[in-house]
């Protein structure tokens, strides 16, 4: 998958494709201000992020030497229902400040589309996610030619004072906890858990010895340059002076638990925040994140609780749309897809 994928000798421009990363694209992503009108912020640990996704591939747009711009692609392989899809997921879309306006994002997008997905030797899904807030992307992407196959929202859980759960523990059995996670999501899409499921960030709750709740966690840190609206606003100016606010967002950064490959059989709502208060106690955190289908059940039944916590109340929420191509996969294959709720992944970066 390596080499030269674009030039333009007029220009003096490069784009490459490696596999892994290397200093000057971490620090680049690492500078680069995402997010639209909602949460924008800047993600200091994004290498720890990469360190993650088994198998990254680097994107480079290179004026001369300097680098002007990158995209990275995570390869896999999904599934919908028993069907099986080898797939890239397109994330950290970034263009150097001193480079912007040139023209530059665009021409990442539309040479990675056509080498990966319209010129590719077999079939391939290139899906990536894009906030609701960014119309931006939203027309070109589409006018690109992908399509919209499921949207998520961004679901905060936040305690001021978290408290340990006594009965949280590692699972001790890796075939009884992915086959309930594979009856758990049978229904949905886009499915990696081959990928995905990493037992040592894994956390259950049991009762009489069976798990009746369970969730996958690691720490991320953003610096949060905006929150959505006045609001958001108002709470970034009143952290400083108000006590509470300050250990969930201390000096404007969202320290956070992301949770993910949530087992919450409906029930057991109260059981799966108990853990989840627990894993925050036991990672010395206030806040957690989850990326969840907006028509997932478990989504509908938690927020029913009425427990998630201050945060979810600020408009920090914020939802995206999962936009994907499809190079020689059958149409029945795309509409298992689209019909169904989607899994959201750990290893894939927004």
């Amino acid at each position: 998958m390596g080499g030269i994928i674009y030039e333009d000798p007029s220009r003096g421009l490069t784009m490459r494709v490696d596999e892994g990363y290397n200093d000057a694209f971490v620090e680049l992503l690492g500078r680069t201000v995402w997010g639209t009108e909602g949460l924008r912020y800047r993600n200091p640990s994004v290498e720890r992020e990469l360190q993650r996704i088994p198998r990254f591939h680097m994107i480079r747009l290179l004026r001369g030497e300097a680098l002007v711009g990158a995209y990275g692609l995570a390869e896999k392989v999904v599934s919908a229902g028993k069907v099986q899809v080898p797939a890239l997921h397109r994330t950290y879309l970034a263009v150097d400040q001193r480079y912007q306006g040139q023209g530059y994002g665009k021409l990442l997008v539309t040479q990675v589309k056509r080498h990966f997905l319209d010129e590719a030797d077999g079939p391939v899904m290139l899906y990536g996610y894009i906030e609701a807030e960014n119309s931006r992307s939203l027309g070109p992407s589409r006018k690109a030619g992908y399509r919209p196959i499921g949207a998520f929202e961004s679901v905060l859980f936040s305690r001021f004072r978290p408290r340990p759960h006594p009965a949280t523990e590692r699972p001790g059995n890796d075939a009884e906890l992915r086959a309930l996670l594979e009856e758990e999501y049978a229904g949905f899409a886009l499915r990696d858990l081959d990928q995905s499921l990493i037992r040592s960030e894994y956390y259950v709750l049991r009762r009489g010895g069976a798990i009746v709740a369970g969730l996958q966690a690691h720490r991320v840190r953003y610096e949060v340059v905006s929150l959505a609206g006045w609001y958001g606003r108002l709470v970034l100016r009143a952290m400083p002076r108000t006590p509470y606010l300050r250990r969930l967002l201390p000096g404007g950064v969202l320290d956070y638990v992301s949770v993910s490959n949530l087992y919450c059989p409906a029930g057991h709502e109260g059981d799966f925040l108990g853990l989840l208060e627990g894993v925050l106690a036991r990672n010395d955190a206030h806040v957690a994140i989850a990326l969840l289908d907006r028509t997932s059940p478990v989504l509908a039944r938690l927020r029913a609780t009425g427990k998630l916590g201050v945060l979810s109340q600020l408009g920090v929420d914020s939802l995206a749309y999962v936009m994907a191509g499809f190079h020689q996969v059958a149409e029945k294959v795309v509409d298992a897809f689209v019909e169904r709720p989607l899994l959201i992944s750990p290893l894939d970066p927004i």
